[in-house]
């Protein structure tokens, strides 16, 4: 059996099979056919070819197909098996998509990231991480960022989404947290509240990093 990183060839077989690319197709290849289809793929030359041949997936279509697979609760749909729900948009108005992803997969690939950030010591032995966030409905930026700092050793404690900016200063302080996970609109709000604490309360809190994330999980460091 091959193991990851997929090829583009790879992919590009997979993709052939999946309603997400082919409307024709009912569900998902089960992991069985995904295993096959990766064994009997060789290193193909073509597939940048393939690629630039390949019709654009719209978002619209997308909206469709995923809404045909969430209601579809027969068995042998296999995009309702062991899935890690994945929620975009919806938090300020506009209509949330749903990704279903592999849960197995999903948590390998915190697993990963997390080895990452402490190989590169972002995260260090001793570091504790406070999470803040309130955006949104059915989000995955929390949860996210909890398992990936906790999977590079980091001890992370949650905040609440009804806590106020002097609630999580408060826990800032108690626990000693040298760093501030969040979403950047919070960050900011954070950064603010801080500004405006007395010199003697401000010297109480021993940040010395912030981690902001964006709707599309993308990360950032500020030092």
């Amino acid at each position: 059996m091959k193991i990851a990183p997929y090829s583009l060839g790879e992919v590009l077989a997979v993709a052939e099979i999946h309603p997400f690319y082919k409307e024709e197709i009912q569900y998902p290849p089960e992991e069985k056919i995904i295993r096959e289809l990766r064994e009997k793929t060789s290193t193909d030359e073509a597939a940048e070819k393939k690629l630039s041949a390949w019709s654009i997936t719209w978002k619209k279509n997308l909206y469709n197909t995923i809404q045909r697979l969430v209601n579809d609760t027969r068995p042998d749909n296999t995009y309702r098996q062991s899935v890690y729900a994945s929620i975009t948009g919806g938090g300020f108005g506009s209509k949330p998509l749903f990704f279903g992803t592999d849960v197995y997969e999903n948590r390998k690939h915190r697993a990963n990231f997390g080895h990452f950030l402490k190989t590169l010591g972002v995260i260090k032995p001793g570091d504790w991480a406070l999470t803040t966030h309130c955006a949104g409905e059915l989000y995955r930026s929390l949860d996210l960022t909890l398992e990936i700092l906790e999977n590079a050793g980091a001890s992370v404690l949650s905040a609440g989404n009804f806590m106020s900016p002097h609630d999580v200063v408060k826990l800032l302080i108690k626990y000693h947290i040298n760093i501030l996970a969040s979403d950047s609109g919070q960050v900011v709000q954070m950064v603010h509240y801080i500004s405006t604490l007395p010199d003697e309360e401000r010297a109480l809190i021993k940040l010395d990093k912030i981690i902001y994330f964006t709707y599309r999980i993308e990360y950032r460091m500020l030092f």
